[in-house]
């Protein structure tokens, strides 16, 4: 047979007998792919198909971006204080934030005979550092003895107090629940 040109449109195509002699059998591994009019070119196959097990290594990642995440929180948590605590601090009150940071007591404001170890100016400092309207500092300044304990509260607060010309102001805050 004489080489020819495939001929377009004739079912089966007319091929060249180069392009049909293909080789008996290709090595292991190895595909010949060849398709019509091609020339039979060794193409390496896939080994496997089996995919790495790649288990470990997303496990492995999980544990620690978990460990991470839990790591930042617990930074972020650890130093972090309570207002209380931070008006305490920026004010250098004597006074201790008690109940975890929750509350403080200040005893004896402005006594005349047993002066308690906050002078008026660090309560000052320490209540507008918590932004106590001025309707609740009115409140606990023009309380009386004869008034016995008041209670006002503001934006997660709430105080108590009583006033004593000799005995002073015993004020306690508390962050609301």
């Amino acid at each position: 047979m004489t080489d020819q040109p495939p001929q377009y449109g004739a079912y089966p195509p007319a091929a060249s007998t180069a392009a049909t002699e293909l080789p008996d059998a290709a090595p292991h591994g190895v595909s010949t792919n060849a398709g019509w009019g091609e020339s039979p070119v060794a193409h390496p196959t896939r080994a496997s198909s089996k995919k790495p097990n790649r288990t470990p290594l997303l496990i492995a990642g999980a544990v620690l971006a978990v460990a991470a995440i839990g790591g930042g929180i617990f930074a972020l948590t650890a130093n972090r204080q309570t207002p209380l605590e931070a008006a305490r601090q920026k004010c250098s009150t004597f006074t201790n934030v008690t109940d975890e940071g929750n509350s403080i007591s200040f005893r004896n404001v402005l006594a005349k005979e047993d002066p308690g170890p906050e002078p008026m100016d660090k309560v000052d400092c320490f209540l507008a550092e918590l932004k106590v309207p001025t309707a609740v500092k009115d409140h606990m300044g023009s309380t009386r003895a004869l008034d016995g304990m008041q209670t006002d509260s503001w934006a997660g607060f709430n105080a108590r107090w009583n006033y004593h010309p000799d005995n002073g102001m015993n004020l306690t805050i508390t962050i609301a629940d």
